[in-house]
């Protein structure tokens, strides 16, 4: 017969002698498996449709892993560190008690959402090596990366750190621009731009 759901997204809770407590609908599937399918019936454009949705592992925008080899990468672009945002590297920046900290904003992102893409990931500028080819943006900590101006001039949203590399890689322009999110301890500018000659030229000192 199916469980009926309510408009306020709840279904009964039946539990001992307990018959009137409601739950979040997501508390059917409770009892099922990754990989098992749940029967629903949906409404669409007033139309009542039958359908099997198929239960998928949770894909958390910042994996919660404590080891894994991705924790360890970092790119470096004209002394402009970036690294992935992940649970270890808040608890080293901030501390232990990081998660009462406001962490300039990455904290709220752990639970933001999902994945869109199986190898989407964070990435985050965390520092900056002082150099004259960065100079006026050294104080620049903990700042997420929003995109990188492709060789079209339009923005190009990052995937990924091997991504940025790819796109780097590949970049023919005069001038490499990276765009940030508002948010970051110290100077945070929306844009870093640095000349792609001085920084190929300082990758061979």
């Amino acid at each position: 017969a199916g469980v009926p759901i309510g408009n306020d997204g709840c279904v009964p809770f039946v539990c001992g002698s307990s018959r009137h407590d409601r739950v979040p609908f997501p508390y059917v599937a409770i009892d099922k498996f990754v990989g098992e399918s749940l029967d629903a019936e949906i409404l669409r454009s007033g139309v009542q449709m039958s359908c099997s949705l198929e239960l998928l592992p949770q894909e958390p925008l910042v994996s919660v892993e404590k080891e894994a080899p991705w924790l360890l990468d970092y790119c470096i672009i004209g002394g402009l560190v970036f690294v992935v945002l992940s649970r270890q590297y808040l608890r080293a920046t901030f501390g232990e008690k990081w998660k009462k900290e406001r962490c300039n904003g990455l904290a709220e992102i752990l639970d933001s959402r999902e994945r869109e893409f199986p190898d989407e990931q964070v990435v985050v500028l965390s520092y900056v090596l002082s150099h004259t080819i960065n100079l006026g943006f050294q104080d620049v900590r903990n700042a997420r990366l929003k995109a990188f101006v492709g060789n079209d001039g339009q923005p190009v949203r990052i995937r990924n750190l091997a991504h940025l590399s790819e796109v780097i890689d590949s970049f023919k322009g005069e001038h490499l621009r990276f765009e940030l999110f508002g948010r970051g301890s110290g100077f945070l500018p929306e844009i870093i731009v640095l000349e792609r000659a001085a920084v190929e030229g300082a990758e061979e000192e």
